[in-house]
């Protein structure tokens, strides 16, 4: 039986580039993640670097073709990066999977190539034990975040506002390295703030297990609200569609762009209540228990909705 060849794999490779059809992609860089799984046509012979892929230098010239020349297409760009790890004479085969979690729809591209070299790859002792993978996560290497529980706060009250709440539900769905765990009974409640003069919100609260780092998180979040035409002309005046960042695991994070847990995320009814429906246990870091801060805060402008579902 012959042997399934050996691969080195990278994944989650993030780059912030300009790939693009429309202008503001062009002049606005956005978030490109590359997967990449080279299959060897041999195994090293020795402990010697030389003899097999050096995944670091591999990564790095595919951080070269990313944030190199812009193209229109990603499937273009998946053909570069493809073409480049094949330049590698021990690279038989590559599979290039290029994400762009913050497009207006979020895409994702495949590009499976094939190269066969015209001498057969030496056989060596190694060929003689059982195959093997070499996994390299490049984004834990880069201190990235290991998977973590996360959580949103998606409100509407202008237009379709349940089709909205789905359509954020969606999108945070499609994203990749993000799995929605649950999302919580649909609550409409009124206004708070300094503008109560607008319509009632329908509110949702969506759980989440994520590798993404925070401020990527909050990126993906933006691009949701962008994509449904949000609008801030008056800070908390009526709105198509909110999506709050509330917690990313136990993370205390307050800096000019981004402050976790969301800064009042404690004293809000409409984020504690549906939040606690879907798990008794939460907490808010450093603030405490959601079931003990939602019985502290006035919550009768805030009513469950039976009769709305969001799908999953």
């Amino acid at each position: 039986m012959q042997a399934m060849p050996d691969r080195v794999r990278l994944t989650g490779m993030r780059f912030s580039a300009t790939h693009g059809v429309y202008d503001f992609e062009r002049a606005r860089p956005q978030t490109f993640v590359v997967d990449v799984t080279c299959e060897l046509l041999s195994r090293p012979d020795s402990d010697e670097l030389a003899t097999t892929l050096d995944y670091a230098e591999l990564a790095r010239v595919i951080a070269a073709d990313v944030t190199g020349e812009p193209v229109n297409l990603i499937e273009s760009l998946a053909e570069r990066i493809a073409r480049t790890c094949l330049r590698h004479p021990l690279v038989g085969a590559v599979e290039v999977t290029v994400h762009k979690p913050n497009a207006v729809m979020p895409v994702r591209v495949d590009r499976h190539h094939r190269h066969h070299h015209q001498e057969p790859p030496r056989m060596t002792q190694a060929d003689a034990f059982p195959n093997f993978h070499l996994d390299f996560d490049v984004d834990t290497l880069a201190g990235m975040v290991p998977i973590r529980s996360v959580v949103f706060s998606i409100g509407s009250n202008l237009g379709d506002r349940l089709g909205y709440l789905q359509g954020a539900v969606d999108s945070l769905r499609a994203t990749p390295n993000l799995t929605v765990v649950d999302v919580s009974p649909v609550y409409e409640t009124d206004p708070v703030g300094d503008v109560l003069d607008q319509p009632q919100f329908l509110n949702a609260v969506v759980r989440a297990d994520s590798t993404l780092a925070s401020p990527v998180l909050l990126e993906r979040a933006q691009a949701i609200e962008n994509a449904y035409r949000r609008t801030r002309e008056v800070p908390g005046g009526p709105r198509t569609l909110d999506v709050d960042l509330i917690v990313v695991g136990e993370r205390i994070k307050n800096t000019p762009l981004l402050t976790l847990p969301h800064p009042r995320a404690h004293e809000r009814a409409f984020v504690l209540a549906p939040w606690l429906d879907i798990d008794p246990t939460a907490y808010v870091p450093e603030r405490g228990p959601v079931a003990a801060l939602l019985a502290g805060i006035d919550s009768s402008g805030v009513r469950r909705r039976d009769d709305l579902t969001i799908e999953i």
